[in-house]
């Protein structure tokens, strides 16, 4: 362990420079979109524009070994304020550290100890973990309770699908009465209305993204997500991440729309990203005109359909809505990590908050099998 090193990039310009080295070492054992550099650095500039910086790199004689991506902000938990560090991301809590379970217990270890890198300005710290990237940290956990600090965790989930075809997911998927649903709800909308399904080209999308996209926010604000906390036509965070990320990958030709139109108006919308061979749900609406019709739902597999025709077999919902239960066949469990700060105030937070007391477990009430259990899930977009 003397030989890991540790340097803290506390610059944009150096988080900039460090892109090429961040996407080789996340393609090898963290290719999820949440761990990505365009997911951490248009949060940046979306959600923490003023943000302090703290990502620390772990290097084992030159070679890399691991990055813990973190940003000081000011913040709220259980409605009380707080200085905490975090993943610079949306507020959905999925990224983890980008480091292997057999070497994090050293690296976190080596941060501790070098006291001039581990912060103290704060009063929690929250990043998500894998259950072996947690269960590896049991004896650093430890350490921190006897130094004083308070470690705590929740358990939640991501539904996906992971299909070899169309056909595998529409026979062995979907049970019988979501394929009767499916089939009554296009036969309602064909009886009532001209309906076509429209999805640009991914050049044609990256060339005409700016129309796409207002596209997209007129529709937008019919929906009833243009009244929710985090309406991308209400919360200039959140429309200035999405807008930003997903342009990012159209420019890549890594972007997919799709278009649900009745009678020739826009009923419904889906936005979908490819990254490293997986396909990620990143926003939908619907006009709440058409609710009676079903058209988002409707939308949702329709689009879903298409991408297991063009031969994408892995789908991420983001997240565990009920109704993701019936589109998926995998559920991938995670924990949201919080290390509270030494102090009256941080002991206060996670010890008499009703959400800290009623959500929050320490590392022995933690149930292996409660990993699968979907908890309070945040950041939901589809």
């Amino acid at each position: 362990m003397e030989s890991l090193k540790i340097q803290i990039i506390r610059s944009r310009e150096a988080l900039r420079t460090f892109r090429g080295a961040w996407e080789a070492f996340a393609g090898k054992d963290f290719p999820e979109l949440v761990n990505s550099f365009p997911w951490q650095w248009y949060a940046l500039a979306g959600h923490h524009p003023h943000g302090d910086l703290h990502v620390v790199v772990f290097r084992e004689e030159q070679r890399l070994r691991g990055i813990l991506p973190l940003c000081r902000v000011r913040s709220t938990f259980s409605r009380m304020p707080v200085w905490k560090y975090c993943c610079p991301e949306p507020h959905i809590g999925q990224t983890t550290p980008l480091i292997p379970p057999e070497h994090i217990l050293g690296c976190f270890q080596r941060w501790w100890e070098r006291q001039e890198y581990f912060p103290t300005d704060f009063h929690l710290i929250n990043f998500a973990l894998s259950p072996d990237q947690c269960t590896a940290l049991e004896p650093f956990w430890q350490h921190l309770e006897r130094e004083g600090l308070a470690v705590r965790f929740i358990p939640k989930s991501i539904r996906f699908l992971e299909v070899s075809s169309r056909e595998h997911f529409w026979n062995e998927v979907l049970n019988k009465h979501r394929r009767k649903e499916f089939r009554r709800i296009q036969k309602h909308l064909q009886s009532q209305f001209t309906v076509q399904v429209f999805s640009p080209e991914a050049h044609t999308l990256a060339a005409d993204f700016q129309a796409l996209w207002e596209r997209f926010l007129r529709l937008y604000r019919r929906s009833w997500k243009h009244r929710s906390p985090r309406s991308l036509t209400r919360n200039p965070a959140e429309a200035k991440f999405f807008r930003s990320l997903i342009e990012d990958f159209a420019a890549r030709r890594q972007t997919r729309a799709f278009f649900l139109t009745l009678d020739e108006q826009d009923a419904a919308a889906v936005w979908w990203i490819v990254h490293r061979g997986a396909v990620y749900g990143l926003q939908t609406a619907y006009d709440a005109r058409w609710q009676a019709y079903s058209p988002g739902l409707y939308l949702l597999q329709r689009s879903l359909l298409s991408l297991l025709e063009q031969g994408y077999q892995r789908i991420n919902y983001m997240g565990a809505q009920p109704y993701k239960a019936w589109l998926s066949n995998r559920e991938a469990p995670y924990l949201g990590g919080y290390i509270f700060n030494r102090g009256w105030y941080p002991q206060l937070l996670h010890r008499f908050s009703p959400w800290a007391r009623r959500h929050l477990k320490s590392i022995t009430a933690l149930d292996p099998g409660q990993f699968r259990e979907p908890s309070e899930q945040k950041g939901e977009w589809i």
